[in-house]
């Protein structure tokens, strides 16, 4: 099971567990390596991958309540156990190390540590918060105030204001910080934007941002929305409500749903107008930038980031995938007429049935309880022996997926694109401890 670049990968192995008889089960995860062999026993009940600054897997946090993780390297090597019981990624070659005060209300102390160096780098402390902004910054949030850890420089940079977390993850450019810090009480609070510097690129002045996702940030101005570009400059027109597009594997942004009053349109990356806004019917929640736009009377896909339409045959209205259409004909999100857009078969299930494409090679359906048994379909509208296919997250995520999670009969495991089984084991397991 190698992965596209050649490099190490442990792939995720669950296995379900009955505890104590009554109907009561565990999931536990264990570590397939490159070549179909299990390196680490199914005996954690989570776990994380956490990226270098290119964004690639490059170790994974396991963990198991009241034991200090496990930090593993790609290989199924044992680097060294956490320091804590709770551990986050927090970098490239770091995790965040946490106390847990409260766990209801979410209140921890948190510091850094450096899986390679086995070091503790900032130490944890009373009411300190932690958040990675990228692979090589992590800011580090203390009652007198935050600054900037430079992981690259083993720099500290002091700035302004307080990190707005959820607008700023991921991002390495502009920053969305509040002149002081929110809680439930606060009103009035101000937005602004810096650098990774801790400069001022716009000081607070806007009453709600979001994060730069494609270089542009979603901003409210009076009682609408509006975009926001990297030369902090108000752009891409004002709406009532603005929906970012996702790609659900990298959580890279691919356009935008726009609305104002009952017109519907959407948007590129780049602002670009693909769909005038007007009367269409736009449906994307198939999710990764597949979206169905009806006008007229007529449907057609669009799959972002392109602009580019696909007419969807007469009788179909739902986009699955590029590879799979829906009839929609017995209520949102559920088919039993599937047209296979590769061989341009029509494929009708013995039951209405709720479908899901995995990536663009199969397509699972699952009828009503008791209705029929659910069925895959694979791009050439071929019924395989499964009964269920999950797509496993690549160490690279703009590859995609290079092996799904597949159960049939009493049987589960890896297989490749072609459906060719790389890991098996039983799905028939009991915990005996």
């Amino acid at each position: 099971m190698p992965a596209p670049d050649g490099g190490a990968m442990l792939w995720p192995a669950p296995l379900e567990l009955a505890g104590d008889g009554r109907g009561v089960t565990y999931t536990h995860y264990g570590f397939v390596d490159i070549s179909g062999k299990l390196v680490v026993s199914q005996r954690y009940e989570s776990y994380q991958y956490c990226t270098n600054r290119d964004g690639r897997a490059s170790f994974v946090i396991a963990s198991l309540s009241g034991q200090k993780d496990d930090i593993y390297d790609l290989t199924g090597k044992l680097l060294r156990p956490s320091p804590t019981t709770d551990t986050l990624c927090g970098g490239a070659d770091r995790v965040i190390i946490r106390h847990v005060i409260d766990g209801e209300s979410g209140k921890v102390d948190e510091g850094l540590f450096n899986v390679v160096t086995g070091k503790v780098e900032v130490p944890i402390r009373r009411n300190r918060h932690l958040t990675v902004v990228s692979p090589a910054i992590v800011n580090v949030s203390d009652p007198s105030g935050e600054y900037f850890d430079d992981l690259l420089n083993n720099a500290r940079i002091p700035h302004p204001g307080f990190l707005d977390e959820q607008a700023s993850i991921g991002q390495d450019l502009a920053l969305i910080v509040t002149d002081r810090r929110r809680d439930l009480t606060s009103k009035s609070v101000k937005v602004g934007v810096i650098d990774t510097m801790g400069k001022w690129l716009l000081k607070p002045s806007l009453v709600e941002a979001y994060g730069f996702g494609a270089g542009f940030s979603i901003i409210r101005v009076g009682e609408q929305l509006t975009f926001l570009d990297a030369a902090m400059k108000q752009t891409g027109g004002t709406w009532d409500d603005i929906y970012q597009i996702y790609n659900e594997s990298t959580g890279s942004v691919l356009g935008y749903e726009v609305s104002t009053g009952a017109d519907h349109g959407l948007l590129g990356v780049d602002l670009a107008v693909i769909v005038q806004p007007g009367a269409a019917d736009i449906d994307c929640g198939a999710g990764d930038g597949v979206c169905a736009v009806t006008e007229a009377g007529a449907t057609s896909m669009i799959a972002l980031p392109a602009a580019a339409r696909t007419a969807l045959p007469p009788g179909f209205s739902s986009a699955l995938s590029p590879a799979f259409y829906g009839d929609q004909g017995s209520g949102e999100g559920r088919s039993q007429r599937i047209f296979v857009v590769g061989t341009g078969q029509v494929i009708t299930l013995a039951a209405v049935s709720s479908c899901e494409a995995r990536t663009n090679t199969w397509l699972q359906c699952e009828p009503g309880a008791g209705m029929a048994p659910p069925v895959v379909l694979d791009a050439s509208g071929t019924v395989t022996p499964f009964s269920s296919v999950m797509a496993v997250a690549d160490p690279i995520p703009e590859v995609g997926a290079s092996y799904y999670w597949a159960t049939s009969g009493g049987i589960e495991g890896f297989i490749d694109s072609k459906g060719t089984w790389r890991y098996q084991q039983s799905r028939y397991t009991q915990l005996e401890d």
